[in-house]
């Protein structure tokens, strides 16, 4: 049996539906335009996870060499060689991972611009002054304009700031920062 929404529920539903929308209209914008970004901390990704397994090989071989062989020795060693032989497959799963993080984040910028009040089925994002200088950061500008009916000129609402700051590491997996601010 199929149960009847009030219309309070109804136009609750439609609110989530239409602020759904929004949020992915706005994911699939800015990952359209961190498409290089993404790439890069794919390859940190695999980068990271290959040198690891280089790293473990390395340090059973010093402890060999330091201390013989045991049993315990030869099957952790063999284990590694073995995640060795198979990095494509292991590849695999750190793309994963890495795919899932960088959408994470870009659904939280996604968010934080609808806190901002700039997620409207009225309002339109335009990309401005794109800054890569530096290959550790990459910034932009997201002007949000409305068309009013009966004007030729759309009237701007207000700018989004967002950074990708690249942050170096050793202990985890290189990746980017991201930041998103409200411009007055």
């Amino acid at each position: 049996m199929k149960t009847q929404l009030t219309p309070q529920e109804r136009k609750a539903a439609k609110a989530a539906k239409e602020r759904q929308h929004q949020l992915d209209k706005a994911f699939k914008f800015l990952s359209k335009q961190t498409t290089l970004m993404r790439e890069r901390y794919y390859n940190a990704a695999i980068s990271f996870g290959t040198r690891q397994i280089e790293n473990a090989i390395t340090d059973m071989e010093q402890q060999i060499a330091e201390h013989g062989m045991t049993d315990n020795r030869k099957h952790w060693l063999k284990l590694r060689m073995d995640r060795r032989n198979y990095i494509t497959t292991s590849s695999c799963g750190w793309l994963k991972d890495a795919e899932e993080v960088f959408d994470s984040r870009l659904i939280k910028m996604s968010t934080r611009l609808e806190e901002f009040g700039f997620l409207n089925s009225r309002l339109y994002m335009k990309v401005a002054n794109v800054n890569s200088e530096d290959s550790r950061e990459f910034s932009f500008e997201i002007d949000i304009t409305k068309y009013e009916h009966g004007k030729t000129e759309p009237t701007k609402v207000g700018t989004a700031h967002a950074r990708l700051i690249w942050v170096e590491c050793t202990e985890k997996t290189s990746h980017w920062r991201f930041i998103c601010t409200k411009r007055k």
